[in-house]
This record gives structure tokens, sequence and C-alpha cells, in this order.
């Protein structure tokens, strides 16, 4: 599976500051695509022997310009911590 496929059945609900679902999932598309070991963390967590999951520590913000961070400020809608925010998911003992 491709890791855009991976993105699109694993992205949580966008933070408020992006527009739209769809502009949230092609942002983590593309970060998941320019993704390497040794740099900044990305959206995925590759781990062996385990199911690729999402990571709720991504820096989305790492890529916002201050113009944007301004207006969103402003809007209430500046959250960075917003991943980390939502509830995990429980899984069940197999």
């Amino acid at each position: 599976m491709s890791r855009a496929a991976v993105i699109r059945a694993l992205a949580p609900i966008a933070p408020p500051c992006f527009s739209t679902r769809s502009q949230w999932v092609v942002y983590l598309e593309d970060a998941a695509a320019e993704q390497r070991p040794g740099h900044a963390p990305g959206p995925l967590i590759f781990e062996a022997g385990k199911a690729v999951r999402f990571n709720t520590a991504f820096s989305f913000c790492a890529d916002c310009t201050d113009r944007h961070e301004g207006a969103m400020r402003a809007a209430g809608r500046c959250q960075p911590r917003f991943l980390l925010t939502l509830p995990v998911p429980v899984k069940e003992p197999a």
C-alpha cells in the first residue's frame, strides 16, 4: 500500500487551521512522501513487526507561514498541540 493510501486511511480529523479535510489530507500525503529516517518525524510511524500508525506528535506547524499563523491566532484557530489532544483509539486485547 502506498504512503498516500495509508495517510488517507489513518488521517485524523483536521486541525482547525486547515480549511478542509481534503487540504489536510493532501498536506499529510506530501509530508509522508518526503518522510525520511534521521530527519524530523513525519506523519507516519514505521516500526518493525507493527502496523504503520499515525504520528500524533507530528509537527504540522513546521510549514506554517507567519501570515497564516497570525490569521489563525486572531481567529482562535491556531492549536499547535491539536493532534495530541485527540483521543487515542483503544485496541481490544487479542
